[in-house]
C-alpha cells in the first residue's frame, strides 16, 4: 500500500440474540437472552406498542441481562426487542413484551363464620385478576381460589384453626406476571 491508500477490515455481520425473556416486577422489567459469539456489546430497543422500537440502552458483552428500571408505569405494555453489536448491529431479536403488576395491599381479613372469611383487597394497576391463597403455615399456601374480585367471602375453612392468606394479582401479557399482596391472619371460630 502506498502513504495515499487506506486499508479496512470488513466486519463480519452478526447474528441476533436469542431465547429473549422478560420478567416484571413492580420496580421495572428484567430482559435476559443467550450470548452471542462475536458480540462485543448488546443493544436494547423498546416501545409502548409493537414495533418502532427506540434505543433505550446497552450492556458490554459478556452481560447477557438488563434491568429496565423505567418501565414501571403500572398498566403500560413494554415490547422490547434486543441487537448483538460488533461494530454493526444485528437485525432485531424476536420481539417480548410485558406489563408491570403494582404493589397493592390486601386490606382486611375478617372472620364472618365458624368456616368463612371476608377478604377485601385494593385494586393492583395492571392486573387483571386475582387468585386467593390461603394455608395454615405462614408463606406455606396450600388452598387457592382463582379469578376472585374484591370483597369476597372465603368459605369452606375448617373451625378453630388459623390461616394465613396473600392475594396473587396477576395478568397474562406477554406470558403473564404476577404479584403477591402482604399475608394476613386470621383464626376462624
Amino acid at each position: 500500500l502506498s502513504d495515499n491508500q487506506l486499508s479496512a477490515t470488513p466486519v463480519a455481520p452478526i447474528l441476533p440474540p436469542t431465547g429473549v425473556t422478560a420478567a416484571a416486577s413492580p420496580t421495572g422489567i428484567t430482559l435476559n437472552w443467550n450470548a452471542v459469539a462475536g458480540a462485543t456489546k448488546y443493544r436494547i430497543f423498546r416501545n409502548t406498542s409493537s414495533g418502532g422500537h427506540v434505543y433505550l440502552n446497552e450492556v458490554n458483552a459478556p452481560a447477557t441481562t438488563y434491568f429496565d428500571a423505567t418501565a414501571t408505569a403500572n398498566g403500560s405494555t413494554y415490547y422490547y426487542v434486543v441487537r448483538s453489536n460488533n461494530g454493526l448491529d444485528s437485525a432485531d431479536s424476536a420481539e417480548v413484551f410485558k406489563q408491570p403488576i403494582n404493589n397493592f395491599a390486601f386490606t382486611s381479613a375478617t372472620v364472618a363464620t365458624f368456616s368463612s372469611a371476608d377478604l377485601t383487597w385494593a385494586a393492583a394497576a395492571g392486573a387483571t385478576g386475582y387468585d386467593i391463597l390461603w394455608g395454615t403455615a405462614s408463606g406455606n399456601y396450600t388452598g387457592s381460589s382463582l379469578n376472585r374480585t374484591t370483597p369476597m367471602t372465603l368459605t369452606g375453612l375448617t373451625a378453630s384453626t388459623t390461616y394465613y392468606v396473600v392475594i396473587r394479582a396477576k395478568n397474562s401479557i406477554g406470558g403473564g406476571t404476577t404479584v403477591l399482596s402482604n399475608e394476613r391472619t386470621f383464626t376462624t371460630g
